[in-house]
């Protein structure tokens, strides 16, 4: 099932943060949105599956969303933290499964969950950012 409306991932925003505006856009909760997207491959939904999407995900995950969303594997990863591989975190090897997604990061792991900041949602609701999630991120630069 190809999505009638896509919107454009917007710059640093991670997968599940994109999944979260298709569901703002199109009425569903994030979880049934992942469901739909997924076509009822419901075992990745969970909150450490959608933690996977943002790290490194196989291009037998991205198959669905890439189908769903019109977006090619490359454009689906580079909004993974796998993008920040070699730039601002360092890994021994790929995540395959929800429990492997503790990157040793310069002293440091990723976080499970994300920080966000209140004062960026409230001016882009919906807007998550990949940076958010990176262990050394503890405040806005923003604000």
């Amino acid at each position: 099932m190809t999505l009638p409306v896509q919107p454009t991932p917007l710059p640093d925003e991670p997968l599940s943060g994109y999944v979260l505006r298709l569901a703002a856009l199109y009425g569903f909760t994030h979880r049934s949105m992942w469901s739909i997207l997924l076509s009822g491959g419901g075992k990745h939904f969970d909150r450490q599956g959608v933690n996977l999407f943002d790290l490194d995900p196989t291009d037998r995950l991205l198959e669905p969303l890439r189908r769903s969303t019109g977006r090619t594997n490359d454009e689906l990863r580079l909004m993974t933290l796998a993008s920040y591989d070699g730039v601002a975190i360092e890994r021994d090897e790929p995540p395959t499964s929800p429990d492997a997604f503790r990157w040793p990061m310069r002293g440091a792991y990723l976080r499970t969950s994300s920080l966000y900041c209140v004062e960026c949602l409230h001016e882009e609701p919906h807007r998550w950012r990949t940076e958010w999630r990176l262990p050394y991120q503890f405040g806005c630069i923003r604000h």
